[in-house]
């Protein structure tokens, strides 16, 4: 495995995301054929008379607003050319694929775009100058929560229980049960009910863990830290300033920008952050890694479909390579708490929902009495990123570098005095 080690920060080389143990995706196609058949058959399926109204909402907003018509404009005229995975070639065919999009679940693939339809429509203008402008406008940002809302709600409904089949491209299939082989040792779940037991979608998605599948490591001993996440380390960072230029090459961690100017902000200067990554294939509920008590929650809206505008790898965008940058602009979920070992003290868990629908669900209030291993809250719908973030004296021995995949609950470190 190779390595990266500069600025007080070692991090999984880029470079080869092979030797990272990531899965990129096997075949590079056009979004109709994954979710449709012939991406020309996909297109001539679609027009404007059967789009949802949330659809018609989002074309009136581009063609009443001068500026983001120029923007949607621009950024498809700028990726004309580009390799990529997108079929869109303007903003209303863009419109035709969410909108089918949106009214199904993914079917099981491999990759890191596994889950994320809607970003394929956009994977090759996401990091073009008007695609960087336009989508971060909060207009534009409105709109496509209210998308990802209408999205949502299939997921979480009965309909979207369809791809949960032992087919080639359904969740319990060969390919899925290749990649995640101690599936039912592991999951909650009835292998013979139908849908093997799940209620939709979503509920698949958030499944909970069997009894003693992750066991709970070092329980009672605080001086040792767990991981939260099912995940794979991304990032071990010390010396984190409070503002740094998070959008530039090296993406360096601005813990101002990343708490959204909260007053805990200052408490973690010049401390340490350990950051993992979450695939789709992936455990998604979040476990506390230490004992102590909550001390704040708070939820940070963000920006959707915003990449580092580093992240374009040649052929495409690469949703891995903007972990840090996502830190700062996508949405946010932070629990502060505070350690029964005054050696750790004030820490901060914060979970951040990548690229598109990944939604953070905080399940704890402030005040609540917290072990190691204890349900916190979960991602819905997406692949994800987390932090863990720690004050400046605060001595960790890491027992895991950037690269291992690491199980929820499992040791990750030891604070020394």
């Amino acid at each position: 495995m190779v390595f990266i080690a500069s600025n007080n920060e070692l991090v999984a080389n880029n470079t080869n995301p092979e030797s990272r143990g990531l899965a990129l995706p096997y075949k590079v196609e056009p979004l109709g054929y994954h979710i449709a058949g012939p991406p020309l058959t996909f297109m001539q399926k679609l027009n404007s008379s059967n789009w949802l109204s949330v659809i018609n909402d989002f074309q009136e907003l581009i063609e009443t607003d001068k500026n983001i018509y120029y923007g949607f404009t621009q950024m498809f005229q700028q990726a004309s050319g580009l390799a990529g995975v997108s079929s869109a070639r303007d903003y209303k065919e863009m419109l035709q694929c969410i909108n089918y999009a949106i009214q199904r679940a993914p079917r099981y693939e491999r990759g890191e775009y596994a889950t994320h339809s809607i970003y394929r429509v956009l994977d090759k203008v996401m990091c073009t100058p008007a695609g960087l402008a336009t989508l971060a406008n909060p207009l534009v940002n409105a709109q496509l929560n209210k998308i990802f809302n209408v999205w949502g709600h299939f997921l979480s409904s009965s309909m979207s229980r369809l791809v949960l089949t032992f087919d080639e491209d359904g969740w319990f299939g060969p390919m899925a049960l290749e990649d995640m082989p101690d599936f039912f040792d592991t999951f909650l779940c009835d292998q013979n009910a139908p849908y093997c037991g799940f209620k939709s979608w979503d509920d698949y998605f958030t499944r909970q863990i069997r009894p003693g599948a992750r066991p709970v490591e070092c329980l009672e001993d605080n001086s040792v830290i767990n991981s939260a996440c099912e995940s794979t380390v991304y990032c071990i960072a010390t010396n984190v300033k409070e503002r740094d230029s998070f959008w530039l090459k090296g993406q360096r961690y601005s813990l101002r920008d990343m708490f959204h100017d909260d007053p805990f902000t200052n408490l973690f200067v010049g401390g340490t952050i350990l950051q993992c990554f979450i695939r789709a294939v992936n455990y998604h509920r979040w476990h506390s890694p230490i004992n102590g008590r909550v001390i704040k929650t708070r939820m940070i809206p963000g920006v959707y479909f915003s990449q580092s505008p580093q992240a374009s790898n040649g052929s495409q965008t690469d949703p891995i390579s903007s972990q840090r940058f996502l830190t700062a602009i996508s949405t946010r979920a932070l629990v502060f708490i505070e350690s029964d070992n005054p050696h750790i003290g004030l820490t901060c868990f914060m979970a951040v929902g990548m690229i598109d629908v990944s939604t953070c669900d905080i399940q704890v209030n402030p005040g609540d009495r917290v072990t190691k291993g204890q349900d916190i809250g979960m991602f819905h719908f997406g692949g994800s990123t987390y932090c863990m973030l720690f004050r400046p004296g605060v001595k960790i021995n890491f027992d895991c570098i950037a690269g291992d995949s690491v199980a929820v609950n499992s040791a990750l470190g030891t604070v020394s005095i």
